[in-house]
């Protein structure tokens, strides 16, 4: 009974982490294509700083 209980555990984890990867992977395709449709002053002015810290903040999302 422990045994079954464990797989089962085991198997809802790998499960669970392999949902989260995909979430991120379309979180950051999501943001770079929008990224990519912005105007060169976007970048100029600065705030392409923004895609650097919506990736790192994917990356946090991905490992919680």
């Amino acid at each position: 009974m422990f045994t079954v209980g464990a797989m089962a555990n085991a198997g809802r984890a790998m499960l669970m982490r392999i949902s989260g990867q995909r979430i991120v992977a379309r979180l950051r395709e999501r943001t770079y294509a929008a990224a990519l449709r912005q105007e060169v002053e976007f970048v100029e002015r600065g705030e392409g700083d923004v895609i650097s810290r919506l990736s790192v903040d994917s990356s946090i999302v991905g490992e919680r």
